[in-house]
């Protein structure tokens, strides 16, 4: 009995696998959920404005590195509801400046692209999302760094900070 159950359930999987659906695909067709709950397009104008805005954002940081938790302190001022309902001001500003102040100063900055559009995020409402991505090397870092700003869009279709991350790029083995 119990080998006649494995061997339906590795078949169940082995149709599922050849037909081209995932798993992902599988659960979410189960429970009625369609991409479209998940994904909204953006068109290059979209991307185009989350860049620029993202820019921004990043050179209020870099304009001046002595002054970074003020900087922080306006990015978190100017940001959205979803990063105003999920962190304070200091703390946030304090999350930043900790995270770059020990970089150094900002040797060059390469923009990666637009990751988007999503409607919803971990540990963030639903809503309409994008991640600009760039990677930075900075004067007292070996290694290079990738910065994320993780942008959600208002009312009046403008994009506004809803988190901010920073960290080492990741090394992928392909």
């Amino acid at each position: 009995m119990l080998t006649r159950r494995f061997f339906l359930l590795a078949a169940g999987a082995a149709a599922i696998a050849s037909s081209g659906a995932s798993l992902a695909q599988t659960a979410a067709a189960a429970h009625g959920i369609e991409q479209a709950d998940f994904l909204f397009w953006m068109d290059d104008s979209a991307r185009s404005a989350a860049r620029q805005a993202a820019e921004s954002m990043a050179a209020s940081l870099d304009s001046r590195p002595a002054q970074l938790m003020d900087s922080a302190k306006r990015l978190y001022a100017a940001g959205g509801r979803p990063l105003q309902g999920r962190f304070k001001a200091d703390e946030f500003a304090t999350r930043v400046a900790q995270g770059r102040g020990a970089l150094g100063t900002l040797r060059n900055r390469a923009f990666q692209g637009v990751e988007g559009g999503f409607r919803m995020l971990p540990n963030l409402p639903d809503g309409e999302y994008c991640i600009a991505i760039f990677d930075l090397l900075f004067e007292n870092q070996r290694l290079m760094v990738t910065e994320q700003f993780t942008l959600s869009r208002n009312a009046a279709g403008e994009w506004q900070l809803a988190n901010y991350y920073l960290g080492e790029k990741p090394f992928y083995r392909y």
